[in-house]
């Protein structure tokens, strides 16, 4: 029995940061199934290794794919969620699939089940291969309580998400990038897909620092705990002023060998830093929003934008992802032009 085709133009996002074999047996197997599931199809790779160049390889493969590849080459090293914005920014489909790593434990036909559970109205499905660790489940325990979103806190090894919520994350002006949150603050819909692992992967090594300098930022930018943590030092040390100043009246009235200025010193500096302590509480609050509403770094840097149509479908004007201004307001000072002849 054919498949019947569902007339959509889908994208796939795919993020490499390996140097491995993986990412074109990847195409190869993923293009296969788009091709056989959907009218229209492009590839997006985000090449995050500033200094590997795999175009060759995909100008080879133009005589056999069914679908456009678009190749990003990143002019540095970036955070994985920098370089999925990259490329997240540069897909035109109408659902957008996304994944980290071409590594891959799950079956294509996962792909198929994803797209029917968002076509049905749910903008955001995340497929998970499994329980989250003890480790995560408490950090987003944490950032869940202190926050005004309800982040998940499962493993997520691909992504589809519809047009409309990609646009509303792409929108917002959040400097510090995490998919995950922004989507959750989109408000549309969500599910999620757990699936059993086909095989297992090798373990993606990522620096410790990083790791800790991404749960910092989720935990200040998404939550309350930072400006929490401060409130709650300043009502401690406030208290500890108070102490103070209980304790010079007591020593002013109980004991009679008081030495001169001691008493008028000791209240002096227990009222007024209690008072600082508390107008520092309150300074904090209006810096931590002032620090969100200026910083405009740009959150990723493309040096080269390849579009390698299918030979097998000829060349669509129609079907070139179209590539951002580099004053786009959203991310000022992205620099995505791409090469002649590109």
């Amino acid at each position: 029995m054919i498949q019947q085709r569902h007339r959509v133009f889908v994208s796939f996002v795919v993020c490499c940061d390996d140097d491995d074999d993986a990412l074109i047996p990847f195409v190869r197997d993923i293009d296969e199934m788009l091709a056989a599931t959907f009218d229209r199809h492009e590839i997006v790779v985000v090449d995050n290794r500033p200094r590997r160049n795999p175009g060759v390889e995909f100008s080879s493969l133009q005589d056999e794919l069914r679908g456009t590849i678009v190749h990003l080459e990143l002019a540095r090293h970036h955070e994985s969620e920098h370089a999925m914005l990259a490329g997240l920014a540069r897909a035109i489909g109408d659902f957008v699939y996304e994944t980290e790593t071409p590594h891959r434990d799950w079956d294509v036909d996962l792909l198929r089940e994803m797209f029917e559970r968002c076509a049905s109205g749910v903008d955001v499905v995340d497929a998970s291969n499994g329980d989250p660790s003890w480790s995560r489940r408490q950090f987003f325990d944490v950032l869940n309580r202190f926050s005004y979103l309800e982040i998940p806190d499962h493993p997520v090894t691909v992504r589809m998400v519809s047009r409309r919520a990609l646009n509303a994350m792409l929108d917002m002006r959040e400097r510090v990038r995490y998919r995950r949150a922004l989507y959750a603050a989109t408000g549309y819909p969500h599910a999620v897909i757990t699936y059993t692992p086909t095989k297992v992967l090798p373990r993606r090594v990522r620096r410790r620092a990083e790791h800790i300098s991404r749960g910092f930022d989720v935990m200040v930018s998404f939550s309350d705990f930072g400006l929490r943590l401060a409130n709650i030092a300043a009502l401690i040390f406030a208290g500890f002023a108070a102490f103070a100043l209980l304790y010079t009246v007591a020593i002013f009235v109980f004991k009679r060998d008081v030495v001169t200025g001691w008493t008028t010193i000791m209240l002096l500096l227990s009222i007024g830093l209690a008072g600082l302590f508390i107008v520092l509480s309150l300074i904090g609050e209006y810096i931590a929003r002032i620090l969100i509403e200026v910083r405009h770094r740009p959150p990723f840097t493309v040096r080269a934008a390849t579009v390698y149509p299918s030979h097998s479908h000829g060349e669509r004007l129609d079907l070139t992802p179209l590539v951002p201004e580099a004053d786009d307001e959203r991310f000022p000072g992205a620099d995505l032009a791409s090469p002649p002849g590109s």
